[in-house]
């Protein structure tokens, strides 16, 4: 068990603690014998690091362009509000799931997209393409598409960073022009 504990000299630790009781022949409770660990150090800093991740996704919330992070299997590991309310999802109905799971895109560009990310992560080059998708508004809209892979520090894939910019107005000017 973890257990907070008031140290002689004031102070709050954690301690993990385990202990055993040691029993005689007859199965009759001699004495008890445990060990605590002073863990304090590794819970400030569990603590510092979900202070860091809270931010990180504060600071990518407040992003208003779509943006998708994946894992190194191309697992979606998360999404900004921006992509939420773009493609009309919760991020948790897709966490952990990859591309090939989102049944509102059609399957040929599904795959397109998985290999997208086979590609960004196999490569030090971003994928750029225009495409068509869904939005949560029910049309479909013009978007440039961009998608980096990046490195674990030990040069390993560690996953890829997608966003997605609507072009539908400019696409749409650009047709009128040309008429």
């Amino acid at each position: 068990d973890t257990w907070r504990m008031v140290r002689a000299d004031g102070t709050v630790h954690w301690y993990e603690c385990s202990a055993r009781i040691l029993r005689d022949a007859q199965g009759k409770a001699e004495r008890m014998v445990g060990v605590n660990v002073d863990i304090d150090a590794y819970k400030q800093l569990e603590a510092r690091v979900a202070a860091q991740l809270q931010f990180q996704q504060v600071l990518i919330d407040t992003i208003s362009i779509p943006i998708v992070y994946k894992d190194a299997q191309g697992r979606y590991l998360g999404f900004n509000r921006a992509y939420e309310a773009t493609f009309g999802i919760r991020r948790e109905d897709y966490l952990g799931k990859t591309v090939l799971d989102r049944d509102f895109i059609e399957p040929d560009q599904r795959q397109l997209f998985q290999d997208d990310v086979q590609m960004a992560l196999q490569g030090s080059e971003a994928v750029h393409r225009e495409v068509d998708l869904p939005y949560a508004d029910g049309q479909m809209h013009h978007t440039l598409f961009w998608l980096h892979g990046f490195l674990r520090p030990d040069g390993t894939p560690g996953g890829a960073i997608g966003t997605f910019v609507d072009i539908t107005d400019r696409k749409l000017a650009e047709q009128g022009l040309l008429r």
